[in-house]
């Protein structure tokens, strides 16, 4: 009897413990999570994750009964050692991976993903380009990176810089970022004059040429899109070169944010020569839990468990791994189960050291992906939703300034502009803001001024002003050449250098002598030479020199925005005298071969020069435009494709409106009938004097109507 009792429990005990084995085996979910542990962003992510993880496993709300396990796995910031490890971690059957922070590296990672239909979330990967329908596993649980360069971009043209100087670092973060920066920047009339590319490993001596090499330039606004973990070496060399001065402007993207949130306060001490500069951060809205986990972070720091303090990363890395958690509840709800098979292609491969014929396919990747695209919750960076490209429907940014070592918010970017209000703010007001009213607080730059800096300078490169000196034999006092040195000397010279020193600027400058010394100089030929040099600069200006070209272009630019080009603004109702000022505009600039189009440029002007130059012509002509007329053709990229559907258009649409209005207008009839018709038959219609002050109105009839060229029409 006693005996029987014994089987009989310990059966029970064996059935009991291999049901509690299967229950556990099955109750159990993987995610992967990839990235580099030691960096600026990797070092606060890994902690943020497992304190998501933990927070998960111990809600009773959430995967009841089901364990969240995440293993993670080190990149070492290498994409060959990044694609190692997550073929590591796909072996351990993992449904999603979270990472990695390098867009290099999810770029080769996202590959790999698709093709085992396992989704992947970076909280850091910014490169537009991972949007693509290539990547349709890749889910971008962060700001894209063209939010920040449009944010970028309303913040050049704020201050009304026109040139800038790009460096960046030479990957796909580097090129990509500035791509779109450039996009950005030429549809607000603006330029990248100069990309200057940083190896993704530079040395301080690497970054000294380059910046050395930038100082010769002419724009003095540069732009930084670097790495987190090796930026703040560009400005300490820049400060050993004399460049955080008061005629520099340094603007950064999100990553020096990143590294100066990061930092210990013992550390922000010695960013000394930060001073003046002015960057972007990713715009947290305050809520009550954003300070209960700064508080925790707090605690975590102080049990010396992290060696950094909390950046923005940190909270999008937490966000996350609670919207895997969130996506698998509900799939779970939905299929029940999480299967994996075999891939065919991947069981054909021989044996390596890989092990990849052991990978298998996520059956229910679809299904998940799914669940996650339509994720929508309140985390700790704000409301968690995804657009029709995958990414985070946040982009809004802080812009802040570096003053004394301290950072200091001026004001906020958003889809609305810029404003001194948060984004959530101007939301519930339902405010739009138009660029006139775009507003920051005052800034502190470079040297230590208020005042905005101009932003460029006169190139040491740049072609110097020849000044012509006559090399006389008489009145030499006020000038004359020093046949010892060569030297120019004399009274004239030294009212020219006194007057170079007034100027804020350095002009670079050449003295040419002409005439022999031993008797006075032709003035009537020194002047014929001048003209025969200013007819060849203006041909070359035209037709080969890019620079002078930009100078011209640049000049034209200008007098479009201050309103001194002679081209009436075109309505719906002037397009024939607004064409005909077009084209005096183009002939009065030499630019009238551009008339046919690009096909007609001068045959030793290259395609590329004669596109830029007609979109540069096309940059006039949009600010000719109303507002309201400019906004229908945003896709137009050619003055003569413009000029065609403004004819079109608005033929059409005066033709409407002589259809229902009683009055018709001298212009009406223009547009109908053109400018060179002679006989125009009105019917019984009328042209007051009010609509056409130049019309004689007698009785019921017109006489006759005079247009500018004085041609006559009778009615």
């Amino acid at each position: 009897m006693g005996y029987g009792r014994l089987v009989t429990l310990f059966m029970l005990i064996w059935v009991q413990l291999n049901g509690v084995v299967d229950c556990q085996g099955n109750r159990v979910v993987n995610v992967g999570a990839v990235f580099t542990f030691n960096s600026v962003i990797g070092r606060v992510a890994k902690v943020a994750i497992e304190a998501a993880m933990a927070d998960i496993n111990a809600d009773p709300c959430i995967l009841k009964g089901v364990e969240l396990r995440i293993i993670m796995e080190d990149s070492d910031c290498s994409v060959f050692m990044g694609s190692i490890k997550v073929f590591q971690v796909l072996q351990k059957e993992v449904v999603a991976i979270i990472g990695p922070q390098s867009s290099s590296i999810a770029h080769m990672i996202s590959v790999i993903a698709s093709g085992l239909q396992v989704p992947l979330l970076s909280f850091a990967a910014t490169d537009p380009t991972l949007s693509a329908l290539q990547f349709p596993y890749f889910i971008r649980t962060t700001s894209s990176d063209s939010y920040q360069m449009t944010a970028m971009a309303d913040l050049i043209n704020y201050y009304g810089w026109r040139e800038i100087i790009a460096i960046f670092v030479d990957d796909d973060y580097g090129r990509n970022g500035m791509s779109y920066l450039d996009d950005e920047l030429t549809k607000r009339m603006k330029e990248i004059s100069y990309k200057l590319a940083l190896p993704i490993h530079a040395n301080l001596s690497q970054i000294s040429d380059l910046l050395a090499t930038s100082k010769l330039l002419g724009p003095r606004v540069y732009v930084i899109h670097v790495s987190s973990d090796s930026g703040l070496a560009i400005f300490s060399v820049a400060e050993s070169l004399q460049m955080m001065t008061s005629d520099y402007v340094w603007l950064t993207t999100d990553w020096l944010s990143t590294t100066l949130d990061s930092s210990l306060p013992i550390n922000r001490k010695s960013h000394h020569y930060l001073q003046g500069v002015v960057g972007l951060r990713q715009h947290i809205p305050r809520s009550s839990k954003i300070k209960h986990f700064v508080s925790r972070w707090r605690a975590i720091n102080q049990r010396d468990l992290v060696h950094s303090r909390l950046n923005n990363y940190g909270f999008y890395a937490y966000d996350t791994v609670w919207m895997v958690a969130r996506a698998i509840n509900e799939f779970l709800k939905e299929d029940g189960n999480i299967t994996f098979s075999l891939s065919k292609n991947l069981h054909e491969i021989k044996p390596s050291a890989l092990r990849l014929e052991k990978l298998k396919t996520f059956d229910g990747g679809q299904g998940l992906l799914t669940k996650l695209l339509q994720t929508n919750f309140t985390g700790l960076t704000g409301q968690v939703q995804f657009d029709l490209e995958r990414n985070l429907i946040v982009g809004a940014y802080d812009v802040i300034n570096i003053v004394q070592g301290a950072t200091r918010r001026i004001g906020f970017w958003s889809n609305q502009g810029l404003s001194i209000l948060p984004p959530e703010m101007l939301n519930k007001q339902r405010k739009s803001v138009a660029y006139v009213d775009q507003k920051l607080g005052n800034a502190t730059w470079p040297g230590g001024k208020t005042e905005k800096p101009r932003g460029w300078v006169i190139g040491t490169t740049e072609r110097p002003l020849r000044i012509g000196v006559p090399n006389r034999a008489s009145f030499v006092e006020f000038v004359t050449e020093v046949h010892s040195t060569h030297n120019i000397t004399g009274y004239s010279i030294d009212v020219f250098n006194a007057a170079r020193e007034l100027i804020p600027y350095g002009v670079p400058y050449r003295f040419k002598t002409f005439g022999d010394g031993s008797s006075n100089p032709s003035y009537d030929e020194l002047v014929r030479m001048v003209a025969e040099d200013a007819k060849i600069a203006k041909k070359i200006t035209v037709k080969k020199d890019g620079k002078d070209r930009k100078v011209r272009a640049c000049v034209i630019r200008t007098m479009a925005d201050e309103e001194k080009l002679k081209i009436e603004r075109l309505n719906r109702l002037n397009l024939g005298i607004w064409k005909m000022q077009v084209e005096d505009f183009l002939y009065a600039e030499d630019f009238d071969f551009l008339q046919g189009g690009i096909s007609m440029k001068p045959f030793d002007m290259s395609v590329l020069e004669g596109e830029l130059l007609d979109r540069d012509v096309l940059g006039v002509v949009r600010s000719t435009l109303a507002t309201s007329i400019s906004l229908q053709f945003p896709e137009v990229d050619t003055r003569v494709k413009m000029i065609s559907l403004l004819s079109w258009e608005y033929k059409l649409v005066v033709s409407s409106n002589l259809k229902s209005r009683k009055w018709v207008t001298f212009n009406d009839v223009v547009e109908i009938f053109g400018e060179n018709s002679r006989i125009i038959p009105f019917g019984t219609s009328l042209l007051t004097s009010n609509d056409y002050p130049n019309a004689k109105v007698r009785g019921r009839g017109v006489l006759h109507i005079e247009n500018r060229n004085k041609r006559r029409m009778k009615a």
